[in-house]
This record gives C-alpha cells, sequence and structure tokens, in this order.
C-alpha cells in the first residue's frame, strides 16, 4: 500500500514570535543539521538573537531542510524547540512510523527527486505542498518498525566507522602537540628547512579533461584536513621540460598557496603515481635535517596552523601564502632519528586510515542497497 505524504503526516508550520519565547528556547537552523541525520549542537532563542518569525517543533516531528543545497538534512529530534522556516516540522499520523518516515526521506533517490522538484532562481526550495504530493510505502506498523530498527543498526556500524576515520584523521597533529609542543630546544627558521619551492603548473578549465595524458592535482584535492583526495585528479597535456619541472614524486609536501582564508595554507603529503600540479600549489621539498611528514604534522598543529594565519595576505575573497612570508615560520626541529619515529607512526596511521575508509565505503554500499531493498519490501 502506497499513500500521499500527506495524507499520512502533517507538515506543521506553526509560527511563533521569538519575542514571544522563552531565550532558554533551543534554537536549530540548517546550519545545524547534518546529512544523514545528526543535529550538531544547537543555539538558544537568546543566543541566536533571532528576529523573525520561527517554526515550533517537538521530539514526534522529522525536521526536513527544504533549500536545495541542504535537501537530505532530514533529522528526528529528541527534543522541543523552534527552527528556521527553512526546515518544516513533519508530523507522522497515527498510521506511519516516525524512525520509517525519516528513513524513507533520507533515500538518496528521494533526495534527488526532492531536488528536481525544488523551485526558486536563487535559492530553489521544496514546496510544502509538493512535499504533500510524495509517495510514501506504507505497511503495517510493525514492518514499518522491524525496517526503521534494521536501516538503524546499520546506520549505527556508520556512524562508529565514521567517528573512528575523524579520530584517525587528526591523530598525527594531535600528536604533535602531546610529544613537541611547547618543548624548549633548537628552532629554525622554514626556509633554511626548504630544498626546493616550485609553484605549479597553470591550465585553464578548457584545457583540463579525462583524455589528456598526464593526472593534474588542483587545490581541492588537498583535503580541509591535510590528506590527499586522488579521485578529484583530472588530466592535462604538458611538455616534456614542463612534465620534467612540475612532477610531484611520493613524499613531496603540497602547500595550497591561494585561496579562501580559512583554506589557505592546508598541505598533504603526497602519495601515489607521478602526476603534475598547478599554479595554486606549491611543491616543497626539504633537506636531509628534516622528515617531511614531520614538517607537515607541525603545520597542522595548533602552533603550525597559527604562526601560518599570521602570515596570510590577501582580500576578502581571495588570500595567498607568500614564499617568503612561509619561510618565516619558526619550526621546533628536534633529531632526525626522533623526527622518522614519528613519521613512521603517522605511516602507520595512515595505513589503517586508508582501511577503515575502504570500510566505510562498503558500509555505504550495504546502507544504500539495504535501503533500496526495504522500500521495495524486500527485506
Amino acid at each position: 500500500m502506497t499513500a500521499r505524504l500527506g495524507d499520512v503526516a502533517l507538515i506543521q508550520r506553526q509560527s511563533v514570535n521569538p519575542n514571544k519565547i522563552d531565550p532558554n528556547t533551543i534554537y536549530l537552523g540548517l546550519e545545524h543539521l547534518a546529512r544523514g541525520g545528526r543535529i550538531i549542537g544547537h543555539e538558544t532563542v537568546g543566543s541566536a538573537a533571532l528576529s523573525s518569525s520561527k517554526f515550533t517543533f517537538s521530539a514526534k516531528h522529522v525536521l526536513y531542510g527544504k533549500l536545495r543545497p541542504n535537501l537530505g538534512k532530514i533529522s528526528r529530534p529528541t527534543f522541543s524547540g523552534v527552527c528556521s522556516t527553512d526546515i518544516l516540522p513533519v508530523l507522522p499520523g497515527p498510521h506511519l512510523d516516525r524512525d520509517y518516515l525519516a528513513h524513507y526521506l533520507s533515500q538518496p533517490v528521494m533526495v534527488e527527486f526532492a531536488s528536481s522538484r525544488a523551485a526558486g532562481a536563487n535559492l530553489p526550495r521544496l514546496s510544502p505542498s509538493v512535499l504533500n504530493e510524495f509517495e510514501i510505502p506504507v505497511p503495517r506498523l510493525e514492518e514499518q518498525r522491524r525496517i526503521a530498527a534494521i536501516l538503524d543498526h546499520a546506520e549505527t556500524l556508520r556512524t562508529k566507522r565514521r567517528r573512528l576515520l575523524a579520530s584517525l584523521d587528526s591523530l598525527a597533529p594531535r600528536r604533535f602537540d602531546e610529544v613537541f609542543a611547547d618543548r624548549a630546544g633548537h628552532r629554525v627558521p622554514m626556509g633554511r628547512l626548504i630544498d626546493e619551492q616550485q609553484i605549479g603548473l597553470d591550465r585553464r578549465s578548457s584545457e583540463q579533461g579525462a583524455d589528456r595524458s598526464h593526472g593534474y592535482i588542483k587545490m581541492d584535492a588537498i583535503t580541509r584536513d591535510g590528506h590527499m583526495d586522488l579521485a578529484r585528479l583530472t588530466y592535462v597535456n604538458a611538455s616534456v621540460d614542463e612534465v620534467s619541472k612540475y612532477t610531484v614524486h611520493n613524499g613531496d609536501l603540497l602547500l595550497n598557496t591561494r585561496n579562501s582564508r580559512e583554506l589557505v595554507g592546508k598541505s598533504a603529503i603526497f602519495h601515489g603515481l607521478p602526476c603534475l600540479y598547478n599554479n595554486n600549489i606549491s611543491r616543497i621539498r626539504f633537506t636531509e635535517q628534516v622528515d617531511s611528514r614531520y614538517i607537515h604534522a607541525f603545520l597542522w598543529s595548533r602552533e603550525g596552523r597559527r604562526q601560518l594565519e599570521s602570515r596570510k595576505s590577501g582580500t576578502t575573497n581571495v588570500v595567498a601564502m607568500y614564499a617568503k612570508d612561509f619561510a618565516t615560520i619558526s619550526v621546533p626541529v628536534p633529531d632526525l632519528e626522533e623526527q622518522q619515529a614519528f613519521s613512521a607512526m603517522v605511516a602507520a596511521v595512515d595505513i589503517r586510515r586508508i582501511q577503515v575508509r575502504r570500510s566505510l565505503q562498503l558500509d555505504d554500499s550495504l546502507f544504500a542497497s539495504l535501503q533500496a531493498r526495504a522500500f521495495r519490501g524486500e527485506l
């Protein structure tokens, strides 16, 4: 049996003036909802200094983000409060389980369908009337709860794996802070530790594509947490001289030298088949005095981030990290043997991180399969 969502659930847009609400009331905006359902913190009516009307919600609702960039932000709160009017509180009726509804709406196929139905020029939104027309399979309540429990269990396993991956992603700089932060000892300007520094090859978008000869790293391949994402690799053609000058090899440090303020200065150690890199990235090779993994961990440590931040230059939109400023960073330099021991630990963590990431990809595939089977009545 299938039904219109509007026949088995109610989109409750009960608007309230923030001036008439207890300032300690919890407030959720779209920024507090994550894809996958997690609620990331909250504010209060008082701390958010709300000035426009909001919707009320309770622990019985499903919260549905209706803006196209935020479709897929579908959460199950465990508390009452008020939310942005770009979030629709959906109250399941007596024949619809809340957890089942949240899982159904969160399917990639339903998120894509919702995106295709959003309307508006600048910020496309899904209208409540359109959401009401969505078809949803409605088996018996006992079956809905069984399906939701299976999917909740699978999601719990994925969540644990994601937390482990996040911990591994940040382990090297955290360990650096534990071992080397605030240690008295030998310090050297970064410039004296650099053997070679080279800005990359400039290629327009029209000169990039899968039919070209050489892998080409752009700044989005350096992740926000200091790793390489070679799935983002594109390809370019290059002369023999350009290949000789702009090839990156295992162990090279890649520094993003031009980007938005929060992203400029991110770095990663390259590992993979030799390829080229673009002109928003600087390839850095170090003297025998230091290990590149050690320097990389330093750049992501608390002190490293502070020194990088103080050396950024530019406008509101485009910020640069110039070589002359980067060279003035003061680096603590312990014995090479100690650096190499730290580097070996980082290498072991990287291997484990890759294993966990692959397992998470399998978890994601299994979850997608379970979702599809569940709502076809095959579980």
